[in-house]
């Protein structure tokens, strides 16, 4: 390969690497904005009750019998 190949491959990289940090800068930004606001608000109230199915809940094992004891 040229070394004018590895100079843009490098200088891609680069590119993308400046992309990635600006954009987890701006993750982060949201994520510290959206933890200012205070409390989320939820459609439910204290009491009131809900139904709960296991086979709606995400678990990290695939089923009882794999499941830790």
């Amino acid at each position: 390969m040229t070394i004018e190949g590895e100079q843009m491959k490098n200088q891609t990289v680069l590119d993308q690497m400046e992309m990635m940090r600006t954009r987890q800068t701006q993750a982060i930004e949201v994520i510290n904005q959206s933890a200012r606001q205070g409390t989320i608000l939820s459609s439910f109230m204290v009491g009131t009750q809900v139904w709960l199915e296991g086979t709606h809940l995400w678990l990290s094992y695939q089923t009882t019998k794999l499941a830790p004891k």
